[in-house]
């Protein structure tokens, strides 16, 4: 019966330790690996600019997969935002009415990185570029 009741108590003890030593372990904090956050991409501020010997056109412009909505606009025209550096970029017009040219320009930090000029009627000029 002795016998019984000393390897009853030293499975407890085994067991119990055990337990114990996970719940210590775990209260004393073995910290998980620090993951470092991802960085965030700076802002850049891009212009994006339409010129042109036409007076109106349809424009469409912004990151290349959530391109904005086509918009008509009296020429010459631009707008500005702050986008994320490595963006994709994409700014288009077309002349549906006049005959003439237009020219569009992407300019990053007041740097032209993008231009390109259509002269057709009912033509589509279209500035596309990556932001180093």
């Amino acid at each position: 019966m002795l016998r019984y009741l000393a390897i009853g108590l030293l499975i407890i003890f085994v067991v119990g330790g055990a337990a114990a030593a996970i719940v210590i372990g775990l209260r004393l904090g073995a910290a998980a690996p620090l993951v470092p956050k991802p960085a965030t991409p700076p802002l850049v501020n891009v212009t994006y600019r339409l010129s042109g010997t036409t007076k109106r056109a349809v424009v469409t412009s912004g990151e290349l997969d959530t391109t904005g909505q086509p918009l008509s606009v009296d020429i010459p025209w631009q707008t500005f935002a702050r986008v994320p550096a490595g963006s994709d970029l994409y700014f288009s017009a077309r002349n549906d009415t006049d005959k003439g040219t237009l020219t569009c320009e992407i300019i990053v930090d007041g740097k032209v990185i993008e231009t390109s000029t259509h002269s057709e009627a009912g033509g589509k000029v279209a500035c596309i570029t990556t932001l180093p």
